[in-house]
């Protein structure tokens, strides 16, 4: 009993050399580990750009969309890809031919494709593009904002070829 009273007291803690040379081991080891970390993410960070130069055809500018860097997992990545690819053939098509019900409900539909992989802009737009045609009807304004969702969704998707 009289041992764990001692080591709860904050007194005997401190005074004992190997306690505190514990915990500065452990500290300096835990801002190794973040050390590391942040270098794998830069890393990585630099990995995304050039993939992302060279999916845009190599230019010098890189146009930065933050949702554009998103990596789907690698076992969802095949599925979203291709999933992604025909909605947007599917959307395209509606839009030429009119059809705002085959409209909003292909950007219901990417919405929750979406979400799934953590791209929460894209699905934001997707979201308010359907809810402001469900509302207003499909104006040229709301059609021309509609095909460059699908312009930068199919960048997005080109990029994900490239990992």
């Amino acid at each position: 009993m009289s041992i764990a009273i001692q080591f709860s007291s904050y007194g005997n803690f401190s005074s004992d050399k190997f306690w505190l040379l514990l915990c500065a081991a452990i500290a300096l080891l835990l801002s190794g580990f973040a050390y590391v970390l942040s270098r794998i993410r830069k890393r990585n960070q630099q990995r995304r750009d050039a993939a992302c130069r060279k999916a845009m055809g190599n230019t010098k500018e890189l146009i930065y969309t933050p949702q554009f860097y998103v990596e789907v997992p690698a076992r969802y990545r095949e599925v979203f890809v291709q999933t992604m690819e025909e909605d947007l053939g599917i959307l395209n098509q509606a839009l030429q031919e009119d059809r705002t019900r085959a409209v909003l409900s292909m950007l219901h539909r990417m919405h929750g494709a979406l979400v799934a992989v953590g791209m929460t802009e894209f699905a934001q737009r997707c979201e308010l593009l359907g809810r402001t045609g469900g509302l207003l009807g499909m104006e040229d304004e709301l059609k021309k904002d509609i095909k460059e969702l699908a312009q930068d969704l199919m960048r997005m998707v080109q990029w994900q070829h490239t990992i």
